[in-house]
């Protein structure tokens, strides 16, 4: 997904920049999977509480 938004040397292009500033963009997706890893869903029930003290349903996967 993201080699139609790199160049050869895998720099992001400039319609790359702006597509993965763009929300729903597969470019985005890719982008936030790549640089932060991938979240998944907890298991029913169970969530945990970020610094602000916001319940999360989702986590990252170690990578």
């Amino acid at each position: 997904m993201m080699r139609a938004f790199t160049h050869a040397d895998g720099r992001l292009t400039d319609p790359g920049v702006y597509a993965s500033f763009s929300k729903g963009h597969p470019a985005r997706i890719a982008a936030e999977i790549l640089l932060k890893g991938q979240e998944i869903p907890l298991p029913v029930g169970v969530y945990f509480l970020d610094k602000d003290g916001h319940e999360r349903t989702n986590t990252r996967i170690r990578w």
